[in-house]
């Protein structure tokens, strides 16, 4: 924007051509340069190992209404963000053409890399107003005689001496002769957030042969493990299986001394173990906890326990506490085992042409406003075939992620051995092939979609190589 003296503002000159009777008004603002915005750009956003690098053009458009080229001084120049002054720039002497115009821009860098990240922290990831502002003025005194050269003209019933004239004249030169502009602009400015990229939760990486599989049936082989394996987890620990030892002490009873005040030879039956246990702690060992133990490992309370489950409860809990519930899930996976039909195997031969592996993962946009998913896809080309494929791309048909919104993506990756087999081959047998790597990235900063296409053919042909 540009704006003259608040005077010359006002004033309007009465001019009157020689040859013409008929008053025309005309404002100053019609024959003096005058500079105005033309537009704002984002030059670049350069990445950097710790952080990025926006590059902002501001143009300005000067007009030179004069037969002679219009000197602009050497100015300074101001670039501030939510009302605080950032960075302050000149911008050197330059001339417009004379009835002509040239364009200017304004450079403006914000460095977000290294120590500069923690300055702009709280502008990161948002839409910020900024300001443009500079101020300066130009010497037109050398130009005034391109001015029209019109009468001033007053009333006949105003008698102004000739010398008040030539002084209102004087008067305007000077005026006319220092003119200020005010370049002045203010918009939005968005400085992206790098985004965050993490593995999908409960969605593994998924690998497939491409082509046709073969298949291997063993069902005999599962019919004659199953068997097996019910007997190892339903057999039943059956008393014939507990240790004679422990069953003889348990079983066993003897007549013992019982005297009383009055039943001097009395006698009671008790049984060994009982027996053997009281003689052991009238010595001072107390053993009756291990004997307990050992009878719970030997005979076990339920009368008929299943076999596997009292040895892993009772022997395998010792060298593992998550022993019972291992051996739960293992039980489970066995009946599942069990109950699914048929025992197919799929394993790769002969017409098997590649391997495919897809990788999901999460990419989190870190903005308060919404980006498009990042996308890309390569390939290379050999022989009229396709070796190796490469893409990232939006699990879904929504590109779009709002800001601060999580979106799941995946990364794919295709090998073709067949491709690359036969293009191997041609080189071989000396037939001519050329090799190529085509495809597009796709990126979003926060400033719309942009699009690379890669042709390493089409570059090289580009430079001559």
């Amino acid at each position: 924007m540009v704006t003259s003296h608040k005077l010359l503002a006002a004033i309007l000159l009465a001019l009157i051509l020689p040859s013409c009777k008929k008053l025309q008004v005309l404002s100053l603002e019609e024959t003096l340069p005058t500079a105005r915005f033309k537009k704002a750009t984002v030059a670049a956003v350069q990445p950097e190992t710790d952080g990025l690098v926006i590059h902002l053009k501001l143009w300005f458009e000067y007009s030179n209404p004069f037969n002679k080229p219009l000197p602009v001084p050497e100015h300074e120049f101001s670039f501030g963000m939510n009302s605080k002054t950032i960075q302050r720039s000149t911008m050197p002497a330059f001339k417009v053409p004379a009835k002509g115009s040239t364009r200017k821009a304004y450079d403006f860098s914000i460095d977000l890399t290294g120590s500069n990240a923690q300055r702009f922290a709280s502008y990161i990831g948002k839409d910020n107003v900024y300001e443009f502002k500079s101020k300066f003025r130009i010497n037109l005194n050398d130009l005034l005689d391109e001015l029209p050269k019109y009468n001033i003209v007053l009333p006949e019933s105003e008698k102004v001496p000739e010398a008040t004239k030539e002084k209102l004249q004087n008067y305007l030169n000077e005026k006319l002769g220092e003119r200020e502009f005010e370049l002045a602009h203010s918009d939005t400015l968005r400085i992206p957030a790098f985004p965050e990229i993490r593995p999908a939760i409960g969605q593994p990486i998924q690998a497939r042969f491409i082509g046709q599989m073969e298949s291997l049936n063993l069902q005999p082989v599962k019919d004659a493990i199953v068997p097996m394996g019910n007997l190892l987890i339903n057999s039943n620990f059956s008393n014939s299986m507990a240790d004679p030892f422990v069953k003889k002490m348990e079983s066993t009873t003897v007549t013992i001394p019982a005297p009383t005040a009055t039943e001097w030879f009395r006698t009671k039956d008790v049984k060994l173990a009982d027996y053997v246990l009281e003689l052991l702690d009238g010595a001072g060992l107390d053993m009756e906890d291990e004997w307990e133990d050992l009878k719970s490992k030997m005979i076990p309370d339920n009368a008929h326990p299943q076999l596997m489950d009292h040895l892993v409860n009772v022997y395998f809990s010792k060298l593992n506490p998550d022993a019972p519930n291992l051996w739960t899930n293992y039980k489970n996976q066995w009946q599942n085992f069990v109950n699914t039909p048929g025992f197919e195997i799929h394993y790769p031969g002969p017409n098997v042409t590649g391997l495919q592996v897809e990788i999901p993962f999460e990419f989190k946009n870190n903005n308060e406003f919404p980006i498009t998913a990042p996308g890309m896809s390569s390939a290379a080309i050999l022989n009229n075939g396709t070796p190796v494929a490469f893409s990232i791309s939006v699990d879904g048909d929504q590109p779009t992620i709002d800001g601060n919104q999580t979106k799941t993506m995946k990364m794919v990756m295709t090998l073709n051995w067949q491709a690359a087999t036969e293009g191997m081959l041609s080189l071989i047998n000396g037939q001519s092939f050329q090799p190529n790597l085509n495809g597009e990235v796709q990126v979003d900063m926060g400033y719309g979609p942009m699009k690379v296409e890669i042709d390493i053919q089409q570059m090289l042909m580009q430079f001559g190589q």
